[in-house]
């Protein structure tokens, strides 16, 4: 609302200067659409005033009222059909909105206004690729040149205007024409690598900083962005060195402490210690059970070894296909996990081995699997693994998908198919969901899997869920989970021993939690 004293002004005076001041008073005070309405009655009494039209309109520009601003800068043009500020203010107004069309035809009657002027083409193509309008842009900065051929401001204008429509080699070769329209120097070859550096052509930006480094040897600038070069074209070490050497002159840049963080990922060793209960409920062989877990990883941004021991028991009592002969008995069993990966962006190789031990499978079972990664929209997984039991050897394959949703989301499909040299087999399908809010965790999946041998082909189901919390303090990061919901499901149809049909199902429930630590070295 216009203030009392406005108003009191306006109508006690007619003086254009005290409105024109009063206005201005608005427009500082971050109120421009009021000082536009204080003067626009005056504008209708003066339609003929050039300047009076084009302070209102920029006021309601200030206001982003663009249609009202509209109006006044073509009354302007009424006034003076040829003006440049009008018809760029006018452009603007028509841009803002969205009528592209009729922004473009308003900047193509000023370049007929104004056929050879240098300035005026420049500011020409520099509207239209603030208007993101690139092929015309380009076609305005050739003009420019056309009329200066060794303009600096001109060749650079047309190569981000190349760059903008994909055109990536001939950006770069307008970028090397400004090489020649100036004399080798540390501030020209600094200019030409920031320009090949911000259009990501990073060999050409880190031939430019080398040449800058020639210049002037002691140069922390052109030392940081041929790290940086060198570092987007995959060449970590020699960059490292540099972010290495950077970091005791420049201990507090970011952009210093982020290039030697990358180059120099640190090891996180992790620790956790965790357990689990297991109620078979009407399973028809196993009771009860629990497991202990001890686990250590080392890790950092390439490289990951993986150890753990988990030690199970069981009370066994066999009660299926009239074993009822064989004793009730506790399992025990214990397995030895071991794992290396090595990962990039694009590639990655795992090895995994595990060794049980075990008073119920004898001779003991061997595992190692190769998993191959490839990193395309998510990450795509290969695992073949060997496995002997009681000699008898069985093959896997698995195919594994993982695809991130958001930063928070991420979806896993997988497929695993088993078989071994009696010809039953194993074929399970699962999808899986993870998701980060703060520091919980969400987990919940879910599979479907069919087994065929002998008998007849049981059917097995399963869900499960995951709650993790995360706790930071340091370098510490503290782990604690609970198995809130986890079932197993098993439709089966065997024959027994004495040819009586027997068909179980039967859930698996089991809780468990798990605490640990991570610590960071360098």
């Amino acid at each position: 609302m216009i203030s009392l004293l406005t108003l009191t002004l306006a109508l006690l005076s007619s003086e254009p200067s005290v409105l024109w001041g009063e206005a201005a008073r608005l427009e500082a005070a971050g109120r421009p659409e009021e000082g536009a309405a204080l003067l626009k009655p005056l504008a209708q009494r003066q339609p003929k005033d050039y300047d009076l039209q084009m302070r209102v309109a920029w006021l309601y520009f200030q206001a982003k009222r663009y249609e009202i601003a509209e109006r006044h800068y073509l009354r302007a043009l009424e006034v003076s059909p040829t003006a440049w500020d009008a018809k760029e203010g006018l452009a603007w107004s028509q841009y803002h909105q969205n009528q592209r069309e009729a922004a473009t035809r308003t900047l193509e009657s000023l370049a007929q206004d104004h056929p050879e002027n240098l300035d005026r083409a420049l500011r020409l193509a520099t509207l239209h690729a603030q208007m993101q309008a690139h092929p015309e842009a380009e076609r305005r900065y050739r003009r420019a040149l056309a009329l200066d051929g060794a303009h600096e401001a001109a060749q650079t204008g047309l190569a981000w205007s190349l760059y903008h429509q994909g055109k990536r080699k001939a950006a770069s070769q307008a970028v090397n024409a400004l090489a020649r329209l100036q004399p080798k120097s540390y501030t020209g070859s600094m200019k030409l690598a920031w320009l090949h550096f911000e259009m990501k052509a990073y060999h050409d930006a880190e031939e430019h900083y080398r040449a800058a480094l020639a210049q002037s040897l002691a140069s922390e600038d052109a030392r940081l962005g041929l790290a940086w070069s060198l570092y987007y074209q995959g060449e970590e070490g020699e960059a490292g060195d540099l972010f290495k050497g950077l970091l005791a002159q420049r201990p507090k840049d970011n952009s210093v402490l982020q290039g030697y963080q990358l180059t120099h990922p640190p090891w996180y060793w992790t620790v956790e210690l965790g357990g689990t209960n297991h109620d078979y409920g009407k399973h028809p062989d196993v009771t009860s059970g629990f497991s202990g877990k001890a686990s250590l990883a080392v890790t950092n941004r390439n490289w990951v070894f993986q150890g753990s021991f988990q030690r199970d028991q069981f009370h066994y009592e066999p009660r299926s296909f009239n074993w009822n002969d064989t004793e009730a008995s506790d399992v025990e069993q214990g397995t030895f996990y071991l794992g290396l990966g090595y990962n990039k962006p694009r590639f990655g190789l795992k090895l995994d081995g595990t060794y049980v031990s075990s008073n119920y499978l004898d001779p003991s079972p061997r595992a190692v699997a190769v998993t191959s990664r490839w990193s395309t929209l998510g990450s795509l997984f290969l695992t073949l693994a060997m496995i002997q039991v009681d000699d008898l050897p069985i093959t896997s394959e698995r195919l594994h998908w993982s695809f991130p949703l958001t930063a928070r989301l991420v979806i896993d499909l997988g497929a695993t198919a088993t078989q071994d040299l009696d010809g039953a087999n194993l074929l399970w399908y699962d999808a899986t969901a993870t998701m980060h809010q703060g520091p919980i965790s969400f987990f919940a999946g879910g599979g479907a899997g069919e087994h065929r041998n002998a008998f007849e082909p049981p059917s097995f189901y399963s869900l499960s869920g995951l709650m993790r919390w995360r706790g930071t303090s340091g370098v510490k990061l503290w782990i604690a989970q609970t198995y809130f919901a986890s079932a197993f499901f098993e439709m089966a149809e065997f024959e027994t021993d004495d040819d009586t049909p027997w068909s179980e199902a039967h859930t698996i429930m089991w809780t468990g939690g798990a605490i640990g630590a991570t610590f960071a070295t360098q």
